[in-house]
């Protein structure tokens, strides 16, 4: 029997050490991504149109004994915007530096008022390519989720280190 149950703590310990690299891999790439993207210069502009769109969507289950989807809805923004570049001047459809959506209504709705109070539009435009442009930079939120997967990862991690320290060797 022990050479059944030998291998598990080995496994166990070698998937979460893997997760764990796949985690900080893709949360490294998106930190520079967003980095990238926060350090594009905002230039004045003009809000054509703005709007919030709700979507239904499906999400499984939390309780996971039903095969059945909960339903939500998602909201995000649309707009339509001008902004000046050495090319002539540009229209964006870009909202986020991110691709966002929620299911917080309230939160999509502050963004909305926000940008539709008449004050001055910052675009964020790329310097390489003006063609490319967002109005709302990444938040501290996405750092924040960020921190939060790499302390899942790490926690992931240790716990594999420590089924494949403590898991029984052999059961006779």
């Amino acid at each position: 029997m022990t050479g059944l149950f030998a291998p598990i703590p080995a496994i166990l310990l070698g998937v979460s050490l893997l997760v764990t690299a796949l985690v900080l891999v893709a949360s490294y790439r998106q930190r520079r991504e967003a980095r990238f993207l926060a350090s594009w210069p905002p230039t004045p502009g003009t809000l054509l149109e703005i709007r919030l769109v709700a979507e239904k969507s499906s999400l499984p289950d939390p309780d996971r004994r039903r095969l059945r989807q909960t339903p939500v809805t998602l909201y995000s923004l649309e707009a339509r915007y001008r902004y000046p570049s050495p090319q002539g001047e540009q229209e964006g459809r870009n909202v986020f530096a991110i691709p966002e959506s929620s299911t917080d209504r309230a939160c999509m709705e502050r963004h909305l008022e926000k940008l539709k109070s008449g004050g001055p539009l910052a675009v964020h435009v790329n310097p390489d390519n003006s063609a490319q442009s967002y109005l709302i930079p990444p938040t501290s939120r996405f750092w924040h989720h960020h921190r939060l997967a790499l302390l899942m990862a790490l926690l992931l991690s240790i716990a594999g280190a420590l089924v494949w320290l403590f898991f029984p060797r052999s059961l006779s």
